[in-house]
């Protein structure tokens, strides 16, 4: 739903996120910046599509994965893309913290 006022109450005030992007390595801290990077992302979007998503286990993380389908990218490219991430979460009342892998976004050439 891209709810990102709500997405910020999913995690305990001192949540922190590792994401290795295409670009690199980031860690924002605190809700506030672990939401605006995920807005940053698929914010902009105008349509938005999941495509596959998975939720697991894994020791004593909880594994998510998803494959999207959307457009515009961050950048403003009007074609249609496809953008994986897997992320692997530690979860107490709320999430408190997130290590995620993104694939970046790939360019389709059939959208339908």
């Amino acid at each position: 739903a891209r709810d990102f006022t709500r997405m910020s109450e999913c995690f305990e005030p001192a949540a922190t996120m590792r994401a290795l992007l295409p670009s690199g390595l980031t860690e924002p801290q605190g809700p506030m910046q672990i939401v605006e990077s995920i807005r940053s992302w698929f914010g902009d979007a105008e349509e938005f599509e999941v495509l596959d998503s998975t939720v697991g286990e894994i020791g004593d993380r909880i594994h998510v994965a998803w494959r999207l389908r959307l457009h515009p990218t961050p950048w403003g490219d009007d074609a249609w893309h496809i953008i994986e991430q897997q992320a692997y979460l530690r979860v107490s009342e709320r999430i408190d913290a997130i290590d995620l892998l993104c694939s970046g976004f790939h360019p389709v050439a059939d959208h339908g």
